[in-house]
């Protein structure tokens, strides 16, 4: 018997069941697709955790630093084949126990995490590493030479076997390495070294020197000079980092045959100084070299401990400087047509020819020079010394007739040749063999005076000099004038090109 309210339901084979029984299958069916769902949603859940530790592992592995700017040919090795140095590209990126190191005449520099850059100055050598602690930390080993380290606008750690290093914001780092001791100079900015408990601070101008494992060295003003330093033999002849060397606020030309040119400074200060030298500075106790491009270059010494300055400046010009002076006088002809002229003279004042374009017919005519009227044969005058000098002179010529008539007044200047404004170094003509007596001969023009590694050298009657020496790298050959200033002839060794 079945309830009124009770309907059978028949299955596609006919058969009859219970609507009961199609309900309970229904939340099956449910439950099964829930239990999918789950499963789906924790799937989801797995997979972006590990994308997200996979962006974490990539982001760990950014490279330490990367090189972003290179002068000359710097060099780098792997942590994988220390010591074996090839040539570094700009975009390297270096990492843990990755190096890299300039030459005498290469510079590299390197971005790093925050905006910071380290620059790698000249015959110096660096090795990075990865080090434990709070983001920002860079491990970084200077094994030889001068690093300097720049942080923008966020602070940078620096973990070293001398020693914990914290920069502020807008700070400027100097490290220079000398064996066993590290140089510590602060340019701008603040730096902290040491760690919680044992920090020194040092601000903006302050230096300091390090031993291996942080210990600060302070000098030892009461020994006497004469025993600071036992008697030792003299270190070994190596090669020489620099092409010249001047006292800092000297101004100069330098004529080199293939720029650009090791300027090394140096500096009375009592300790470490820095140069700046356009936008780039360079710190340490110097001498301090910089790579001179063509051109003219302004700079400014600064001793960190009493801030005493000097300044100068100084130009590279291109040239061998190898010909020899002229014997004769330059010839000009200048015209009285109000224009404004220039005569250039290397070893003689130039002979030159004035005369009145078109003048009106006179009994008789003057020429007038600087205010000084003078008696003139026609309308022309032969202008010579000593009337003539250098410098810059006034001239127009007078009709005396009636009415009395003046040509228009011209200008002519008097200039010496600057590319010929010294002298010049004939032998060696070029490069010379390295470790041999070079033969050293040229000619000074009249008021200069020549020397060699700070020696005067004899010039005869005709102010030629001829000598022998066995240079030990650049040979710097200076021509002084008490009123024209320095000049520096190169001649490099082949082996140091």
């Amino acid at each position: 018997m079945r309830s009124s309210g009770e309907r059978s339901v028949k299955s596609p084979e006919g058969k009859a069941r219970k609507p009961g029984a199609a309900l309970a299958r229904t939340e099956l069916a449910a439950r099964i697709m829930g239990q999918k769902s789950l499963w789906l949603e924790l799937m989801l859940v797995l997979v972006g955790l590990l994308a997200g530790y996979a962006g974490f592992v990539w982001w760990s592995q950014d490279p330490l630093a990367t090189l972003s700017e290179l002068s000359g040919q710097p060099e780098r090795d792997t942590s994988t084949s220390v010591g074996t140095f090839t040539l570094a590209a700009l975009g390297d990126p270096f990492e843990e126990g990755d190096g890299a190191r300039t030459d005498a005449r290469s510079e590299a520099f390197f971005s790093l995490s925050g905006g910071a850059r380290l620059t790698l100055r000249p015959s110096s050598q660096v090795r990075f590493q990865r080090r434990a602690g709070k983001k920002g930390t860079l491990g970084l080993s200077v094994e030889l030479g001068q690093v300097e380290v720049k942080v923008d606008a966020e602070p940078l750690s620096l973990s070293s076997v001398f020693g914990e290093f914290s920069l502020a914001p807008k700070t400027t780092l100097g490290l220079s390495r000398r064996g066993k001791r590290l140089s510590v100079s602060v340019n701008f900015g603040r730096v902290e070294v040491g760690r919680a408990g044992n920090l020194v601070q040092l601000e903006a101008g302050q230096t300091l020197e390090l031993e291996i494992g942080g210990v600060v060295i302070e000098p030892d003003k009461t020994v006497p000079e004469q025993v600071k330093a036992p008697a030792q033999a003299p270190p070994p002849i190596q090669e020489v980092a620099f092409d010249l060397l001047v006292p800092v606020g000297e101004s100069f030309t330098v004529h080199d045959p293939s720029p650009p040119t090791r300027v090394a400074f140096r500096a009375d200060c009592p300790g470490s100084f820095r140069l700046e030298v356009g936008p780039e500075s360079v710190t340490g106790e110097g001498p301090l070299t910089v790579h001179a491009s063509e051109g003219p270059h302004s700079y400014l010494a600064t001793c960190l401990v009493d801030q005493r300055r000097a300044t100068g400046k100084f130009s590279v010009v291109r040239e061998i400087a190898a010909k020899t002076l002229p014997h004769f006088a330059p010839r000009a002809d200048v015209k009285t047509d109000g224009r404004k002229y220039t005569v250039l003279y290397q070893a003689k004042l130039p002979h030159v020819s004035v005369s009145w374009p078109n003048p009106p017919l006179a009994p008789r005519y003057s020429f007038e020079l600087d205010g000084q009227v003078l008696p003139a044969q026609g309308p022309s005058y032969a202008l010579r010394a000593p009337l003539l000098r250098p410098g810059v002179h006034r001239l127009a010529f007078i009709a005396h007739s009636v009415p009395e008539r003046r040509s228009r007044a011209t200008t002519l200047t008097i200039q010496a040749d600057g590319s010929e404004l010294a002298g010049y170094v004939g032998e060696p003509a070029g490069e010379f063999a390295a470790a041999t007596r070079v033969p050293i001969s040229g000619q000074a023009l009249p008021g200069w005076t020549v020397s060699l590694d700070g020696r005067k050298i004899e010039l005869d009657a005709a102010r030629r000099f001829s000598l022998e020496t066995e240079p030990q790298g650049t040979l710097a050959v200076m021509f002084s004038h008490p009123d024209r200033g320095t000049h520096y002839y190169l001649r490099r060794p082949r082996a140091a090109l």
